[in-house]
Parts: C-alpha cells; sequence; structure tokens
C-alpha cells in the first residue's frame, strides 16, 4: 500500500493535479466568499444544505491538502532513501580506498623485496659451481683441501648472490663467513669446538 501511494506522489500528474485543484479551489474561494463565509463554521446547521459552490469549494480544499501532503510524503521518503544509499556508498568507497592503500603497500613491498630480472639464471650458475665441490667434499675420501674448496666456494657464491640481489654497486663490498661456536669454560677460558679450528 505504502509503495503504491508513494509511486502515485512522486507521478508527475499528481503535482499538476494538485496545482489545477489548488486553483479551482482559489478561484471558487474567490467568487463565492459570502456563501463560504456563512455556512462556516459547520455547526451552524440553519444554513445546511449549503450551496454546491460551497461543497465544492471544500471538497477542492481538501482533495488539493491530501494531495500535496501525499506528494510531499513521496517525495521525502525518496530522498531519504537516497541519502541513506549514498552514506553507504561512500561507506564503502572509503573501505575500497583503505583496501587498496594496503594493496598499494604491499606490493610495493613485494616489488621493492623482489629480485632483479635473471637472478634465478644466475641462481642456477652459482648452485652448478657449488654442486661438484659440495659433492667432492661429501664423500668418505674427501681431504682437507676438498672441504675447504667447497667451502669457499659456497661462500664466494653467497656473497656474489647477495651482491646481485641487491643490485651491482660498485662502492658496496660483500663477505661471507663461517663462524665457529666456541663454548665458554665457567671457570674461565673457552671449551675448543667439537669440529676443530679450521682455517678457509
Amino acid at each position: 500500500m505504502k509503495k503504491m501511494l508513494r509511486c502515485i506522489g512522486l507521478h508527475p500528474g499528481l503535482s499538476a493535479f494538485t496545482a489545477i485543484t489548488g486553483a479551482l479551489a482559489g478561484v471558487l474561494g474567490t467568487i463565492y466568499t459570502a456563501h463560504i463565509r456563512v455556512v462556516f463554521p459547520f455547526e451552524q446547521m440553519h444554513y445546511w444544505p449549503p450551496d454546491l459552490s460551497v461543497i465544492s469549494f471544500w471538497v477542492l480544499v481538501v482533495v488539493f491538502g491530501f494531495c500535496f501532503g501525499l506528494g510531499t510524503w513521496a517525495q521525502n521518503k525518496t530522498t531519504l532513501e537516497k541519502l541513506e544509499k549514498l552514506h553507504e556508498l561512500s561507506g564503502a568507497t572509503q573501505n575500497a580506498q583503505v583496501d587498496l592503500r594496503g594493496g598499494v603497500a604491499r606490493l610495493e613491498d613485494i616489488i621493492r623485496t623482489m629480485p632483479p630480472a635473471g637472478f634465478l639464471d644466475r641462481f642456477e650458475t652459482y648452485y652448478r659451481q657449488c654442486f661438484l665441490p659440495a659433492s667432492l667434499a661429501n664423500e668418505t675420501s674427501a681431504c682437507r683441501e676438498d672441504v675447504v674448496a667447497a667451502i669457499r666456494t659456497a661462500l664466494r657464491s653467497l656473497a656474489y648472490l647477495a651482491r646481485e640481489f641487491d643490485g651491482v654497486r660498485s662502492d658496496a663490498i660483500y663477505c661471507a663467513n663461517v663462524m665457529l661456536l666456541r663454548v665458554p669454560r665457567f671457570q674461565g677460558g673457552w671449551e675448543p669446538c667439537p669440529m676443530g679450528m679450521m682455517s678457509v
């Protein structure tokens, strides 16, 4: 019912009908002012039944008031709904902007930490360089020189990979070292490393 009344209130024909009704009521009120004044207020029953002009005037006034109120109510209802939708759309837009900023920040982090072009090819090259010395060092017949060569090759490859990941800079020096664990004694001094000392 409310939906139908709102459709009627928003129809352009209702505005025209309301204007015509108000104009006719004004014309009748101007022409038959004396008749209308005599009948109103309605408790003076000795003037009843009133003239057709008086009945027409009051009917037009009531119809005009109803149509005007219906149109105003429908317009206000529609305006409030549009404002609510606009508010929801504004909130959704703000949330989308926040998500977009977060996505841009994450994308910047990913781009900033991505390796340069061709890094995987260089990684494969260094991996192949380390594979043979490491295989020789893992054999039971490997001597100290084989182990030292494998360690130096791996450390050198790690330093080169780090340098290429950061981008080649002539003023940067990259180093890789092996740290051997020495356990401190409670009475002072140091426990020897279980693997022994090794100079590389």
